[in-house]
């Protein structure tokens, strides 16, 4: 009875567990996950940002505007998702859809900043992506009835560490190198049984799992121009370093029970390999972006990103190999900074993540899922004494496409998050004067009574000393 199917079950499970989760990646959608100390509240915006502790991630060179020893921690106190596909199987005639959900409190970031050997240098680790999306569904049509059940979960670790050197009065460089960790879990079970049929088989089902490891080192380089405290641009890249390889394994096991004759017969097969090659392929990442202070309490902040195309095999010399491309994908964000007080701040902003998957009819892998995200985000963030705390909100939302197992073909996907955000900072003792004159060489002392940047909450956002001092 696997004729009802377009293509056949094997092909179903192999693609959704194989080769692209059911939801947004790394890959896919390119930091899409809230992260930073300020960045977080301003849909990741801040290449240009100047004394943000996101600095060592961001743009290492921005290391050069930091003030003081700084201690920071961002995390999702708890980010909800929701995915639905349409005509994710057709059976009887009948377009059945798929509806997952998932809850995953995550720590998302650790970064650092202290100066060693007359050198700013900075620390960090990030969670960039940690999903997790089940669905237990049950389809009864007029001579089927189908279950399914299915699990995945995407993991990826950054750490590493980055410093900067200043080229110029107004120009400095930053370095960065970081190893990271990507793990890929999944599973799907779908039992398909067919109550009225006499001497055709009477069910099918099939299980499948995959996991995957995969470590590599990234290299990242950055640029900032910082002429005056009123504006800055800056540059970052970022490229792997060393091949992104690891291990994984999977296994499809498929039963099938046909009677002939009253006769029960039950086929059996396994596919198992528990050892193979896995890889991962992070593209070449460039971002680009400025910031404005518009008066004195105000802050704009834009960036502009693109992740170059890139092309891999996810288990190669398997049973499991397949290609996997990506296009480029372009992603846009901006945001707010008003210091509506000297100790509270407001922070807003919007992004634009375009989708690094292309869908292409009767060729995409079954499950891959072409997810273009909107995004807004906003929070506030109080300062006491060397502490700055933060709470906001963020909601993204796709309405995309993914290559289903219906008759359609390429049917269509929607896919939300929902999360609230919580950030921590600490300033230990200053080793950096203020950048209020970039002619100003660095190794010069500041002036008596000069506010440090913290004192406002942000270099950015400049709010008087004494105010802040009073407060």
């Amino acid at each position: 009875m696997l004729r009802r199917f377009p293509r056949s079950l094997p092909l179903l499970c192999l693609g959704l567990a194989v080769a692209s989760p059911a939801h947004a990646s790394y890959i896919q959608n390119r930091a899409l996950q809230p992260l930073g100390e300020q960045e977080a509240f301003l849909a990741n915006t801040g290449v240009a940002a100047l004394g943000s502790s996101g600095a060592p991630f961001y743009n290492p060179a921005a290391l050069m505007t930091l003030e003081s020893h700084r201690l920071s921690a961002e995390g999702s106190v708890f980010q909800s998702s929701a995915a639905e596909s349409g005509a994710f199987l057709v059976v009887d005639k009948r377009d059945l859809d798929l509806k997952l959900s998932g809850l995953s409190p995550i720590p998302a970031a650790v970064m650092g900043s202290q100066h060693l050997w007359g050198r700013p240098v900075g620390f960090f680790v990030l969670v960039p992506d940690l999903q997790e999306l089940r669905a237990r569904r049950h389809w009864e049509t007029e001579n089927t009835r189908t279950s399914l059940i299915t699990n995945l979960v995407t993991k990826d670790l950054w750490f590493g560490g980055s410093t900067a050197f200043r080229l110029s009065d107004s120009l400095s460089l930053g370095v960065s190198v970081a190893g990271l960790q990507h793990s890929e879990v999944s599973s799907l079970v779908v039992d398909i049984a067919y109550p009225n049929a006499s001497e055709t088989p009477k069910q099918d089902s099939i299980a499948a799992d995959f996991d995957a490891n995969v470590r590599g080192l990234v290299l990242g380089l950055g640029l900032l121009y910082s002429p005056s405290r009123w504006w800055s641009a800056g540059l970052r890249v970022q490229s792997p370093l060393l091949r992104l390889s690891g291990q994984g394994g999977g296994q499809v096991l498929s039963n099938k029970l046909s009677t002939s004759g009253g006769t029960s017969r039950l086929d059996h097969q396994l596919q198992n390999h528990e050892t193979i090659r896995a890889n991962w392929g992070l593209p070449t990442d460039l971002l680009a972006g400025v910031s404005a202070r518009l008066d004195e309490n105000l802050l704009w902040l834009a960036d502009v990103g693109v992740q170059l195309p890139a092309e891999y095999d996810p288990y190669p010399d398997s049973a499991f190999s397949l290609s996997v491309r990506t296009k480029a994908a372009w992603r846009v964000s901006t945001g707010v900074a008003w210091q509506w007080t000297p100790r509270f701040r407001w922070m807003g902003g919007l992004s634009y993540n375009g989708s690094s998957t292309e869908l292409v009819e009767g060729q995409s892998s079954v499950g891959s899922t072409d997810t273009p995200f909107w995004g807004i985000t906003g929070g506030i963030q109080s300062r006491l004494g060397p502490v700055v705390s933060g709470f906001g909100l963020f909601y993204q939302r796709s309405n995309g496409r993914t290559a289903s197992i219906g008759d359609n073909e390429i049917a269509d996907y929607r896919e939300s998050r929902l999360g609230a955000l919580l950030t921590f900072s600490y300033e230990f003792d200053r080793f950096l004067p203020r950048i209020e004159n970039t002619t100003q060489p660095v190794s010069t002392p500041p002036k008596s009574g000069a506010p440090s940047t913290r004192d406002a909450l942000d270099e950015n956002v400049g709010v008087n000393d004494e105010a802040a001092k009073g407060t």
